[in-house]
């Protein structure tokens, strides 16, 4: 093909053809770039959404969980007042077990030994101990006067020796319930 344009309208041709390809070139860089930023910008809001509401599911979390912890907390104090006003009950009824073990034994003959002493609270009335004590002692007579002695002690009521503890004469091992006032 032969060119019939003079050479330096070609030149200028060729130089205005760089210059709108520059330009298309540079359109398409920078448009590019502004999609690139727009879709940045789009993917920038979608993480911060999904952000703030991971944020807002984890406080909730955590005020169900406090809420829990409370609760449990409640539940511990709850039952640490039950014990506390168990102890101020006990406290409050006061039962002097060392008077009741001094009254015993200052009552017990010598010839004789206790091997067991329980002492409870008594279920039908808050003021007077149940006791329970069985031993061995060395002859009737002194079982007798010890059950004198129990009766006419202030304080001591419904004193009661099974049958059996009255068999024997010598070396009987005795059992008795009675019960004492606080």
């Amino acid at each position: 093909m032969i060119n019939l344009i003079p050479q330096e309208e070609q030149i200028i041709f060729k130089l205005k053809t760089q210059k709108k390809i520059a330009f298309i070139f540079c359109f398409l860089i920078s448009f590019l770039f502004f999609c690139l930023i727009i879709s940045f910008l789009g993917i920038k809001y979608y993480v911060d959404k999904e952000l703030n509401y991971q944020k807002n599911v984890l406080d909730n979390y955590k005020k169900e969980q406090k809420i829990s912890d409370i609760s449990d907390i409640q539940k511990k104090i709850y039952s640490i007042n039950k014990i506390l006003d168990q102890i101020d009950s006990f406290y409050s009824r006061r039962p002097l077990f060392s008077r009741a073990v001094r009254k015993i034994s200052n009552i017990l003959p010598s010839n004789s030994y206790l091997e067991v002493m329980s002492i409870n609270y008594s279920e039908s009335d808050d003021k007077m101990l149940k006791v329970f004590l069985a031993g061995f002692i060395s002859k009737r007579e002194d079982l007798f006067n010890f059950k004198k002695s129990l009766e006419k002690e202030p304080g001591i009521k419904e004193v009661t020796f099974p049958l059996s503890d009255w068999l024997k004469s010598e070396n009987i091992e005795f059992q008795i319930n009675f019960k004492i006032e606080q």
